[in-house]
């Protein structure tokens, strides 16, 4: 399947900035961005998304630390497209790892589709396997807009 042809999950512009609205970077604190997203968003084509300014795409990153050697996880993006689509990314070095929320994400039984998505996304470029995961602890610092 093509890329932009992917569901993916999107929140109505107008809702996620209703009451407070920046530019930049936002603290945890400041806005509770997250249940915005969780009891407003809807799934669209991504190329549909990608066009349209009524909507925003929540793409869960996250930035891996390892306290006990003082390390953190990066990677350098492969350079070819056959195995990077993206080809504004071909050879750049991430800090950490992304993703849409796809809509095999979305599963009535699990409370929050952002953390489900996150966890795919660690699974999949991470290689995070079985309880590998179960010592990881996440701490949300904000949102990127």
């Amino acid at each position: 399947m093509k890329k932009e042809d992917m569901v993916i999950m999107v929140v109505p512009t107008k809702k996620l900035f209703e009451k407070y609205h920046f530019n930049g970077f936002s603290h945890i604190n400041d806005h509770d961005y997250h249940s915005i997203m969780l009891e407003n968003h809807e799934f669209m084509r991504r190329g549909n998304a990608e066009v349209d300014e009524n909507y925003r795409q929540p793409i869960p990153y996250v930035i891996l630390h390892n306290p006990n050697t003082k390390k953190f996880f990066a990677f350098q993006r492969a350079s070819d497209i056959k195995h990077a689509h993206e080809q504004r990314l071909h050879g750049k070095w991430s800090f950490g790892v992304g993703g849409h929320v796809d809509l095999q994400d979305k599963d009535d039984v699990k409370v929050n589709v952002l953390h489900d998505a996150m966890m795919r996304e660690l699974v999949e470029e991470v290689d995070l396997v079985g309880d590998s995961h179960s010592n990881v602890k996440f701490e949300t610092l904000g949102f990127i807009n």
